[in-house]
């Protein structure tokens, strides 16, 4: 909400969703003159389209937004922010648990299943073992 309004604003729900995915948001600059050229970069980095070219982590954007907020006789600024290349785009973890709402589905489905099976274990472990006898025999011998 630095800008005061919304980037993209359009009659439909439809016609908003198309305009994030094709359309380029305002600069910034033309909707609120006070916000610096770095805090714009970092915004609009944050918006690319392509995955490869915004923050790979939240810690990255920290990081930029620190360097932005030191003094400006510091030798870091935003401004030198480096620039996002390919070859960085496969880092990172695994993206199947990146989101935390996976994880957390699949925490309950595993616990699910482990409940599932807990009484077909209970029933498993507490069957009476088979005793096995030895068979003895015995001859009488018959009177004769």
């Amino acid at each position: 909400m630095l800008a005061g309004q919304r980037a993209f604003r359009r009659d439909t729900m439809a016609e908003t969703m198309t305009a994030i995915l094709k359309e380029e948001p305002p600069e910034l600059s033309e909707t609120n003159a006070k916000i610096s050229l770095p805090l714009e970069k970092i915004v609009h980095r944050c918006l690319e389209k392509q995955p490869e070219r915004r923050f790979h982590s939240a810690s990255d954007l920290a990081f930029a937004l620190e360097a932005l907020s030191t003094p400006s006789g510091s030798q870091r600024t935003a401004t030198a922010l480096p620039p996002v290349t390919k070859s960085h785009a496969g880092l990172g973890r695994s993206r199947l648990f990146a989101n935390a709402r996976v994880a957390w589905i699949a925490a309950t489905i595993l616990l699910l299943a482990l409940l599932a099976s807990l009484p077909f274990a209970i029933t498993y472990f507490r069957r009476p073992t088979v005793e096995v006898r030895p068979v003895v025999r015995y001859d009488i011998p018959t009177p004769g």
